[in-house]
């Protein structure tokens, strides 16, 4: 008997995967979010400068602090992509890294755009460049995690 080389994916969302996966990504919006507040605490000690982040009107965060939501934010996004990848797609892991690569793209070029000092500049895209590789590490271990069971289930 031949084995698929793509299994079916009708069962992605299948409650044990979908906890694991959505408990991974939670995981790992709280690893983003120490990745960027160590990053920007990092840039402020060491450089003396900031990290750009666009202010929240009416909310009184700090830079510091929206940027660690929206690295934190982010990660759940990118975990609800995964999602939708594993539910959709065959070899959804492949689609995810090339997504990750070029959100990464655009969050290292997107501080570049803005009229701020050069060193805030490049310390804003090193700490995305990182928040995003932490977040395509933990999330594209997790799928590969889900891929490989749920290809030992489709031999079974």
């Amino acid at each position: 008997m031949a084995v698929p080389s793509t299994p079916d994916h009708a069962d992605a969302a299948a409650p044990g995967y979908a906890a694991r996966l959505w408990a991974a990504g939670l995981a790992t919006a709280v690893v983003a979010g120490l990745v960027a507040l160590a990053g920007a605490s990092l840039a402020a000690a060491l450089l003396d400068v900031q990290v750009l982040s666009v202010e929240v009107a009416g909310t009184g965060w700090s830079a510091t602090t929206t940027y660690v939501v929206a690295a934190a934010g982010l990660a759940v996004l990118l975990t609800a992509v995964l999602h939708l990848l594993l539910a959709a797609v065959p070899r959804p892991v492949a689609y995810f890294r090339w997504i990750v690569a070029l959100v990464g793209v655009v969050l290292v070029a997107v501080p570049f755009a803005f009229d701020a000092p050069v060193a805030a500049q490049v310390a804003t895209a090193v700490v995305s460049g990182l928040v995003v590789i932490a977040i395509g590490s933990l999330l594209g271990a997790q799928g590969r995690l889900v891929e490989r069971a749920r290809a030992r289930s489709a031999v079974a």
